[in-house]
């Protein structure tokens, strides 16, 4: 195990160094010249597998510090039980999240969103607002994991959980919502019992790192949300 995940010592190392942000460069560097002895092949090829999640958060928050997108990608594998390291390593991630108060809280927020989503056989309720007001509200579960919201006109959308906490924001537009705009050219096919596109969606949005997805519909004078939850 220590050869497997030997790049957490060293991220961790640099997380305690008063310039963080250098110590973790260096660090980096040293993982990749460990990683070319064949003592640590299998460890690397770990390390290749993180730092693609690392690299997701770096193009989302580009300018986000490089301790900032390895800590969310370290919280991440750690709230979603995918953190493959040893109970001891696994409590020194902790511990360097605990020393923030804003990474603590975040990281508590992720858990307990998750832990909602993973629940077996349990409802998950999530209003749709456009403009701050409500227009539908759907009840998942590991069972019915599928619903969907129509008659969609363009404006500013939000998803709430029962909770209040907010899962997405973001504005739809005619692009995403009217057929003649998203499809320009292409026939309209209506499913029979729905009078729904039957077609792929205009977009698809991941929620809680891939636990929801969000798909757009568009329609001939009104679009639709479909939201699913994964697993």
């Amino acid at each position: 195990m220590d050869n497997e995940m030997y790049f957490i010592k060293w991220i961790t190392e640099a997380f305690k160094q008063e310039n963080r942000e250098t110590a973790l460069a260096a660090a980096l560097e040293k993982i990749k010249t460990l990683g070319s002895r064949p003592e640590y092949a299998e460890g690397y090829q770990q390390f290749q597998v993180f730092m693609s999640l690392v690299n997701n958060h770096i193009k989302k928050n580009g300018h986000k510090a490089l301790s900032e997108n390895i800590i969310r990608a370290l919280m991440i594998e750690l709230a979603t039980d995918t953190f493959d390291g040893d109970d001891q390593q696994k409590k020194n991630m902790l511990d360097i999240i605990q020393s923030n108060p804003d990474w603590q809280n975040e990281y508590q927020t992720l858990s307990t969103q998750i832990q909602q989503l993973q629940k077996p056989f349990e409802s998950l309720k999530i209003s749709v607002l456009r403009n701050d007001q409500s227009v539908g509200t759907v009840s998942l579960t590991q069972q019915d994991n599928i619903q969907t919201v129509g008659h969609l006109i363009p404006g500013f959308y939000k998803l709430m959980l029962s909770t209040g906490r907010l899962l997405w924001e973001g504005a739809l537009d005619e692009q995403d919502l009217l057929w003649a705009k998203a499809h320009a050219g292409q026939p309209f096919k209506m499913a029979a019992d729905s009078g729904q596109a039957k077609a792929k969606p205009v977009k698809t949005i991941p929620i809680l790192e891939g636990e929801l997805q969000l798909n757009i519909f568009a329609g001939v004078e009104t679009g639709s949300l479909e939201i699913k939850l994964k697993g």
